[in-house]
């Protein structure tokens, strides 16, 4: 064996040094073009970071995005060894010491995606590349002591566009026959001032309605039926309704004639033939109908409460993609509290979704503590409020995750003298008129007006809890005030009807920190002093509480005391919050008017104000509870996929720590025929390249630029490497040619299909690796004194033949090789491969010496005077007139015997060397 190493490495060295002399070739077995080395590193070094939450994705840690908890981070060194792994902390932040002698690393963040522990760690996908977010597979080479790598993540039901447009619900006294009325608008959200908001349904087309929920992936809004008294559902309308309007963010929506489905929601009592007196209305508000409404991350399913029998609803649409089509609902009895089991008084209303999982928000409404003589107004200790965590697939907690009681000090609802009110009313009517929460009554009840210039107004605040938010994880609660639903704006008095008379609302907002930033799972912290989470609005020490403060100041001037209409939006990742607000622009002259204000959630001040509707609008409610819930407009998540090109220095198929990118490749992505061009890039300088992709929607990437595989292209002299080796798909290569029985070229360029994606489902695996190939061998071998040499350079998909003349004077058998005469073609491209022999040198074919009558391992044979004489089993050759064999020839260049110029499938066609 080391006799056959010995020749044929000798062998090899006179073919170069022939071709060198005769032919002026440099031969480089270097890697095309990389754009670094590593270098072996021994010094220790550190890689800390932070994973976040990119909201807006943009590849940026920005100021308001908070870091994620139980993200796996791991390094792995050349060999592909683990050279250290974390968990991200609470707050997001990692660090990983990597030991002496380990050089570079491969980074890979994992642990969250489809499959991971959590529900919430499950409900997010890699962000889109940028500064701060290299993806979560990288590399750092060791050449720092300390090295910063951070990561963001990304959840697509976060993601909003700049300004979306907001949607909410508008309310009209009557029958809703009336097309002129108007019961869904829409408005961008920076708005300010006062001017109409787009009309998108009118009040024969919905009614009175409360749950909104936008579905993104097909531009539908949906709009759930709500009971309110003086306030009829749509003619012919059913309390149970769902309706739909197409086109919602179109500026010309459409609302659908059927609704989507029609849920088991109880009796409509409103009193068809008097909305003005309604009085079989009064008591059913907040107990028939439907509440909040929510859709499931993939926006496949629509969740409802339905407040007849405190059930969430799931509704299944269908994927995302098609128009949404109602199959059969599943209904889920919300849990009732232990402190809350007397009959009628749990009342479910909110419907959210946040980070895959639903959450509903209810109340205790210690109804069943007001005696029917009316001797008490109940038991104020009893009001409650819960949260409770519906996780799809799974139901409900048996638990509530976070509960408060409802007995809080407040100020006035209605006082126009300005004197302060008593923070405790307990039965006792006469106290002027408190916001202070009281037990639902079944029936009429309001805090007495003695008061000469407050317009007939009455007030008695009944909570539902109505809205849930997230900002950062921290809890932002909407409180309705039942009493706003149960009255209206100058209509007759309950047992008074000559008596016009106005409710005020006495809605909140309030506010819960995680006790450990980042993990839901610790539980919430009710605002205290205007105190949350360690920051403090300018609420503090505000004597208009007799608990002292409040974080967002809903006021209106010094006369009202807690105006939101109960319902609020978060825009994930904004700085501020959006509620509906009684009298948004603070000035005396817009009373009775409605519409919504954005609070900082740092300040708790009012930073933007928006008129909705004014007094004089026919129909409205004034204060009382004149609109309904918030939906935003956002845009579907835009979706990136990549990113790698490189070079496999040891040909396993996977992205080593030590191997390098390659830059300059030309990357093109076609529609899913793969003829019609869509985008063009090239890799960037650490071989990364991305395309921004359409969702639901198949597409090819190629490599397919013919002169990136020619002399001074990134490709030349590299082939593709082995393909899918890596199981989960994250550090493999993907990339195949359509025949592999072919070499690259025309029709057969490296290429990877991409299948659709849903939005926000990035995708940074679509990796292409390529290898050097082995050396330069001749196979078959034969020659005689005159022969020609065919050699073959598998460069790719081009390949050149060239013929060489000479005279063989060696002596083969001594590993001297002598040429007296060698030609090219033109192009200095030499093909071919391996030489084979018949047991010591790997020559088959070879009659070494024959002129001179002498026979050398010849086939096992004897070769006689061969000048003119015999030869005798030489290789399988004959000897007749001066010719031994058939001369210096060899097959494909790959020792196979095949084909010439045609690899054998599954191996690499193209050579190592490239020739300059």
């Amino acid at each position: 064996m080391g006799a056959l190493l010995q020749r044929r490495s000798l062998f090899h060295a006179c073919i170069l040094f022939l071709i060198v002399q005769t032919s002026f070739i440099s031969l480089s077995f270097n890697f095309v073009h990389a754009t670094h080395s590593h270098v072996a590193v021994v010094a220790p070094y550190t890689i800390t970071g932070t994973i976040y939450d990119d909201y807006n994705q943009n590849g940026i840690l920005d100021a308001r995005e908070p870091g994620i908890s139980g993200v796996t981070v791991t390094a792995y060194d050349s060999n592909n060894a683990n050279a250290g792994s974390t968990v991200s902390l609470a707050d997001g932040s990692y660090s990983l010491a990597i030991g002496s002698g380990t050089g570079p690393v491969r980074v890979q963040f994992t642990g969250f995606g489809p499959g991971a522990a959590t529900t919430e760690l499950a409900s997010f996908y890699p962000s889109r590349h940028g500064t701060d977010n290299p993806t979560s597979v990288t590399f750092v080479d060791g050449s720092n002591a300390t090295n910063t790598l951070n990561f963001g993540l990304e959840n697509p039901s976060d993601y909003c566009q700049h300004n979306p447009t907001i949607a909410t619900n508008c309310y009209v006294q009557g029958d809703q026959a009336n097309a002129q009325s108007h019961v869904l608008v829409s408005f961008p959200y920076n708005t300010t001032g006062a001017h109409h908001p787009l009309i998108m349904a009118t009040a024969p087309e919905v009614g009175s309605t409360w749950g909104l929920a936008y579905r993104r992936s097909t531009d539908t809004l949906f709009a759930a039926s709500y009971f309110k008294r003086h306030a009829g559902f749509k003619p012919g309308g059913d309390p149970g309704a769902i309706y739909v309007v197409d086109g919602a963010s179109s500026g010309s929506p459409r609302v659908q004639a059927t609704p989507l489905v029609t849920l088991p929601a109880g009796k409509n009592l409103h009193d068809a033939s008097n909305y003005l007196t309604d009085l079989s209305a009064f008591n059913q508000v907040g107990k028939v109908s439907l509440g909040g409404m929510a859709l499931s991350q993939d926006e496949s399913t629509l969740y409802v409460m339905n407040l007849f029998d405190q059930s969430l609803y799931a509704v299944p649409l269908g994927a995302a993609s098609a128009a949404p089509v109602a199959q059969t609902p599943t209904a889920y009895a919300v849990p009732v509290p232990a402190d809350c089991q007397a009959t009628g008084d749990f009342r479910p209303f909110a419907v959210s979704q946040y980070h895959g999982s639903i959450y509903v928000g209810a109340v205790c409404s210690a109804e069943s503590t007001v005696p029917a003589n009316g001797s008490s107004l109940g038991d104020y200790s009893k009001l409650q409020a819960y949260l409770f965590r519906f996780i799809p697939g799974r139901g409900f907690q048996k638990q509530p995750i976070f509960h408060f009681p409802l007995n809080y000090p407040r100020y006035c609802t209605n006082d126009s003298t300005y004197s302060k009110c008593t923070a405790s009313g307990v039965n006792n009517l006469n106290v002027g008129q408190p916001a202070m929460w009281n037990p639902w009554h079944p029936g009429y009840v309001s805090y007495n007006d003695h008061l000469s210039n407050t317009n007939n107004t009455r007030v008695y605040p009944q909570p539902m809890f109505t809205e849930i938010a997230f900002d950062n994880g921290n809890l932002l609660i909407g409180l309705r005030d039942r009493f706003g639903d149960q009255m209206g704006y100058q209509t007759p008095e309950p047992g008074n009807s000559s008596n016009l008379v106005s409710a005020a609302t006495a809605g909140d907002i309030l506010r819960a920190c995680l006790r450990q930033p980042g993990n839901l799972a610790r539980g919430w912290t009710l605002e205290g002093n205007a105190s949350c989470g360690g920051v403090t609005t300018a609420g503090a020490g505000n004597a208009q509480r007799s608990g002292g403060a409040y974080p967002y100041q809903d006021n209106h001037l010094n006369i009202h005391d807690g105006g939101s209409f109960g319902s609020l939006l978060q825009v994930p990742g904004l700085a501020d919050v959006i509620s509906t607000q009684v009298n948004p622009l603070s000035r005396s002259s817009i009373a009775f008017s409605g519409g919504v204000r954005t609070y900082d959630n740092t300040l708790g001040t009012a930073v933007n104000n928006y008129q909705i509707y004014e007094r004089s609008t026919p129909g409205v409610f004034g204060k009382a509870n004149g609109l309904g819930a918030l939906v935003a407009f956002c845009a579907s998540a835009p979706i990136e996929i990549g990113n790698r090109v490189w070079g496999d220095l040891n040909n396993n198929g996977i992205q080593d720590a030590n191997e390098p990118p390659i830059a300059g490749v030309t990357i093109d992505l076609y529609d899913a025929t793969g003829t019609n061009l869509i985008a063009t890039t090239t890799t960037a300088a650490d071989g990364t390249y991305y395309f921004t992709i359409q969702s639901y929607t198949s597409y090819v990437i190629k490599l397919d630029k013919a002169s990136d595989y020619v002399m001074g292209g990134p490709l030349a002299g590299l082939g593709l490497t082995v393909a899918n080796q890596d199981q989960n798909h994250l550090i493999d290569s993907k990339a195949t040619v359509p025949n592999s029985a072919q070499m690259i070229g025309s029709g057969n360029y490296p290429q990877m299909a991409v299948l659709p994606h849903a939005p926000g489902q990035n995708d940074h695996t679509f990796d292409a690796g390529f290898t050097l190939l082995p050396d330069l061998n001749i196979p078959n071998v034969t020659h005689d004194h005159n022969f020609d040499r065919n050699y073959h350079n598998h460069n790719h998909n081009h390949h050149h033949n060239h013929s060489h003349s000479g005279n063989d004077n060696s002596n083969f058998g001594d590993n001297n090789f002598n040429d007296s005469s060698l030609s090219d073609n033109s192009d200095n491209n030499f093909n071919d491969s391996s030489l084979s022999d018949n047991g010591d040198n790997n020559f088959s074919n070879s009659c070494d010496g024959c002129g001179g009558g002498s026979c050398d391992g010849c086939g096992g044979g004897s070769c006689d005077g061969c000048g003119g004489g015999t030869c005798d089993s030489c290789g399988g050759g004959t000897c007749g007139g001066g010719s031994c064999d058939s001369g210096f020839s060899y097959s494909d260049g790959l020792g196979d015997g095949g084909t010439p110029g045609l690899p054998p499938a599954g191996a690499n066609p193209l050579l190592a060397v490239r020739l300059h």
